[in-house]
């Protein structure tokens, strides 16, 4: 599109045929060579170009109406500074929380991608530092005391 990318899921032949009419090529529908599904997949550079051409014409927008309405699957190719502000993705769906950690201070990370009507996520403890959990995984997994580790760190070893 002439303002991005999109997909566009015309994977059998029926879609084939839909997306045909609505970049106004409806002759491609049936030409010999693009008839099957195989045969456009091994013309996929081509009928890139072709489809390509279609869109340019058009904003991702208009390019998405005019094909979802035709009942064909597609969906704008979101760069990441238009995912971070979109109003579904970033504000209904909360994929992007603010925190703030000890070290790297306030941050925007990854929200939970799953969500539950009556138990809402939250973040309970921020990433650990490295090494943090050091001494109680060494103590658990190894039977290792707090001196020992502490020796070990001493040595360099850890």
């Amino acid at each position: 599109a002439s303002d991005g990318s999109l997909v566009i899921g015309a994977a059998n032949n029926k879609l084939w045929q839909s997306l045909c009419k609505v970049i106004g090529k409806p002759e491609l529908a049936e030409a010999p060579e693009y008839l099957e599904v195989k045969d456009r997949v091994g013309k996929h550079e081509e009928l890139k170009v072709i489809v390509e051409e279609w869109t340019m014409k058009h904003t991702v927008q208009e390019a998405f109406d005019l094909i979802n309405k035709a009942g064909i699957p597609c969906a704008p190719i979101m760069t990441i500074d238009k995912i971070v502000n979109d109003p579904h993705i970033a504000g209904d769906r909360e994929m992007f929380v603010k925190t703030n950690h000890p070290v790297a201070g306030d941050l925007t990370i990854t929200g939970s991608h799953i969500k539950l009507s009556d138990t809402p996520t939250s973040i309970r403890t921020h990433s650990p530092l490295l090494g943090q959990h050091n001494a109680e995984i060494l103590e658990e997994l190894l039977g290792l005391d707090i001196e020992k580790v502490k020796e070990l760190e001493g040595k360099g070893v850890l």
